[in-house]
């Protein structure tokens, strides 16, 4: 639907990053034996990589679709990624769905994601 449509702000190749950004926001990850990813230029595979694991992270933390997220703040310190959730809460559904669908995350940055609200880690049993 993405690289059907007649769109008139973006070129074709930034159609197909968005394209693929889209596909790649669910379930499979980026890979290499995929040919429309292959296709890419390496800048616009890191795009992808980065945009859809962002993405993956954004629809994951709000799983319940209730929004008890309100605001996220992200902190880089050492090989980890910190992100403060803020909200009305409860927010565990939530970070366990980011936890799993973190993988895109965690392979593009080779760093750990830790989630904290309310001051405390939030650690998501299986």
């Amino acid at each position: 639907m993405i690289r059907a449509h007649p769109w008139k702000h973006f070129s074709g190749s930034e159609v197909e990053v968005i394209a693929q950004v889209a596909r790649y926001h669910r379930k499979a990850m980026p890979e290499m034996a995929h040919d429309e990813f292959k296709a890419l230029n390496e800048w616009d595979r890191r795009v992808v990589q980065r945009l859809a694991g962002f993405l993956r992270l954004a629809d994951s933390l709000d799983r319940s679709h209730i929004q008890h997220i309100e605001r996220i703040v992200v902190e880089l310190p050492d090989n980890r990624i910190v992100l403060r959730l803020e909200g009305t809460g409860p927010v565990l559904r939530e970070v366990r769905a980011a936890y799993l669908k973190g993988d895109l995350v965690r392979a593009v940055f080779q760093r750990d994601l830790v989630f904290m609200f309310g001051g405390e880690e939030v650690i998501p049993l299986p």
